[in-house]
């Protein structure tokens, strides 16, 4: 019973940490589209209705959510391989002099699959995402903002 309860606590948690991410990759991104929409709006206020009709709004809507997804499939990857062997099962013998002699189990959490390689966890961890989810957008932001700045002042 306790087992079967540990499965379902990681597979919700594996299930939370994925939306989670998915959600943050896709909002990240979200705002640097509406930044460059307000940076087209401002600066090129009569050319915005030709260049925003509501096709292409919705295709950037789907780009972004198209890139999200893409950069979070090995995230779904990780959580598939990890909930299958995410928990070991441990016991240990305590000797109590008020109880007497029981078992406990611990459960020890270990990494498996694709989160062994060093190489995976260097590059997409570390060097993809790092790049892609702090370095890139906040300079573009920060462009979009200073050009509607520098337009309105």
């Amino acid at each position: 019973m306790i087992s079967r309860i540990s499965e379902i606590k990681e597979t919700i948690y594996c299930c939370i940490i994925v939306y989670y991410v998915l959600g943050y990759t896709g909002s990240v991104y979200a705002t640097i589209l509406v930044t460059c929409e307000r940076y087209m709006a401002v600066c090129w206020p009569f050319h915005v209705r030709r260049m925003l009709q509501g096709k292409r709004a919705v295709l950037a809507i789907l780009l972004v959510l198209g890139f999200s997804l893409i950069l979070n499939f090995p995230r779904w990857i990780e959580a598939q391989q990890y909930n299958g062997a995410g928990y070991l099962l441990r016991s240990q013998y305590d000797r109590n002099e008020e109880t007497g002699p029981f078992t406990t189990v611990v459960f020890v959490r270990t990494t498996s699959g694709i989160l062994r390689h060093r190489l995976y966890r260097k590059i997409y961890h570390g060097w993809i995402w790092v790049t892609l989810m702090h370095i890139l957008p906040i300079p573009g932001i920060c462009f979009f903002n200073f050009k509607i700045w520098t337009q309105v002042t």
